[in-house]
């Protein structure tokens, strides 16, 4: 057989099994890290509000009245509805993380594959390769952007179904129900193919996003109004943004954000020469070029449904504007850059192989830019094996990425069980309590057998040690504290490093003594 002939049949037998082979390929990408990610470190503040708010959920509190959280409450519903039926657990909350991203990735598929299956595939494997080195966690983010790309979907694909229209209503209010800061992105994609839609359509899509009114509904009679406003308005909009808020653009000489700057790269990488803020900065430009490029390109060619996508992506941006950091970059680039690859293939011939090699070249083009933050990153999720390392206390499990830290953990939980009694407050939070700007949250889940000590179950600058708050309250009504020094080095160009109110710590001062010292960490009981 000739070569020629070889080649017709290999590209008959790939148009062939085009669907298939795309499942495939897809399929290994996204199984070939779990492992890893399994094990990724689950000491974030961010994961274990999750893992001890969807607990608290099944217990009968409420978000926002009864425990602080930034954003919509169907993050912490989900997971306590995994949990109820499977049982508390990292493992579970991250399952619930991984249907996020499953949703997400369907999402994206089914948008580009309009386009073709060699688009489609491209598209979805940058997406998941954008956003795999973030973990599994069951982010509220990640559950928006998933239910809300998913839709856009369908909403593209509605034609005259009212099922259709209805289920991408519905979509739309569960993103909602995870953050109500996702309606610029849902009312840019989806506004204009609304109004392109007719009355009717648009109707029975509103009967959809009735889902939103009724579960927020449903959430202010159980919250109170009050909480629900504060915690998911006046918190995070006014109270918290200038503690958290970091420089735009992002400075190509400095780290804003503190974990960046403890990061152990220093210099320049021995390859590419951009440095770590460099490499910040440059991915920063990138993706606002990218976005503004996609939207171009779309509105160029008249194509609705890839217009829909990049107004979509583009309506992410805030996330980035907000505060530039890496994992900030993954929350928009998951969405923009696939929506480019999309772009650049409809202007090919064969978008087959085009689909394919843009979202190689778009991933290469990121790897060069910035090594440390797209391709180490990248190396550890999918081609690393870590020794795997656990944390256990009281029946619970949590993995870290230290031994000797998984052992003072562990040693300052001993500690408070040989003095503690169950149904104790245990209050965990920095040592230095007028800057409340990171805590270790997990604690609370590794001590099912205490109460938490405080409505502030993360820690938070402008929110816990605000002038007039209940931190000084709820750390007088514990029995325990376990405080840490790890944050008190904070440094970023926000209010975050000045102090606020000192009443908590002097509650500590005149009410505590410390029992025991590990690893920075310091247990507390009553004088």
């Amino acid at each position: 057989m000739s070569r020629q002939r070889l080649l017709e049949t290999g590209a008959g037998l790939a148009h062939r099994y085009r669907r298939p082979l795309s499942a495939l390929a897809l399929l290994v990408a996204v199984v070939m890290p779990l492992p890893t990610m399994m094990r990724f470190d689950a000491k974030t503040m961010e994961e274990a509000l999750i893992l001890v708010g969807g607990e608290l959920v099944l217990e009968g509190m409420t978000p926002h009245g009864d425990f602080e959280t930034l954003y919509g409450p169907a993050d912490l519903w989900a997971a306590a509805a995994a949990f109820l039926v499977v049982g508390a657990s990292v493992a579970v909350e991250r399952a619930v993380g991984l249907a996020y991203r499953l949703l997400l990735l369907w999402a994206v598929h089914r948008i580009t594959r309009r386009w073709g299956w060699g688009v489609a595939t491209g598209a979805t494997a940058l997406a998941w390769a954008i956003i795999a080195p973030f973990g599994l966690m069951a982010y509220s983010w990640i559950g928006a952007i998933a239910f809300g790309a998913a839709s856009l979907a369908l909403a593209l694909d509605a034609g005259e179904s009212r099922r259709r229209w209805l289920a991408a209503g519905a979509l739309a209010g569960v993103a909602l129900l995870f953050r109500a800061d996702l309606v610029l992105a849902l009312a840019l994609g989806l506004g204009p193919l609304l109004h392109a839609a007719g009355r009717a359509p648009t109707k029975r899509f509103a009967a959809g996003l009735s889902v939103a009114v009724a579960g927020y509904a449903a959430h202010l009679l159980t919250a109170g109004p009050s909480a629900v406003v504060r915690g998911m308005f006046v918190d995070p909009v006014l109270r918290l943004r200038s503690g958290r808020r970091l420089p735009v653009p992002p400075s190509w000489t400095d780290s804003a954000e503190h974990f960046a700057r403890l990061d152990p790269m220093q210099g320049q990488e021995t390859l590419f020469g951009l440095d770590h803020a460099a490499q910040l900065a440059a991915l920063f430009w990138i993706v606002l070029l990218a976005s503004a490029t996609t939207v171009w390109l779309a509105w160029r060619a008249r194509n609705g449904p890839l217009l829909a996508l990049a107004l979509f992506a583009a309506g992410t941006l805030p996330q980035l504007l907000q505060r530039p950091s890496h994992n900030h970059v993954r929350f928009v680039a998951v969405l923009i850059l696939p929506a480019l690859v999309a772009a650049i293939a409809c202007r090919v011939r064969w978008r087959a192989v085009g689909g394919v090699l843009a979202a190689v070249l778009v991933l290469a083009g990121l790897i060069a830019v910035a090594p440390h933050h797209v391709g180490r990153a990248g190396y550890r999720t999918f081609l690393d094996r870590p020794e795997s390392i656990v944390v256990s206390h009281a029946g619970r499990t949590i993995p870290v990425d230290n031994r000797q830290e998984g052992a003072d953990i562990e040693r300052i939980l001993a500690a408070l069980d040989t003095v503690g009694s169950p149904a104790d407050r245990v209050f965990a939070g920095p040592e230095t309590l007028a800057r409340t700007n990171y805590s270790e949250t997990y604690l609370y889940h590794l001590m099912p057998d205490y109460e938490p000590g405080s409505y502030h179950l993360q820690m938070n600058p402008g929110l816990a040690n605000r002038e007039g708050g209940q931190l000084a309250d709820d750390v007088a009504s514990s029995d325990w504290l376990i405080l840490t020094d790890k944050f008190d080095d904070w440094s970023e160009p926000n209010t975050s490093v000045e102090d606020g109110d000192p009443r908590a710590a002097a509650v500590v001062e005149s009410s505590f003594c410390a029992l025991e010292t590990v690893g920075g960490r310091t247990l507390y009981g009553r004088c």
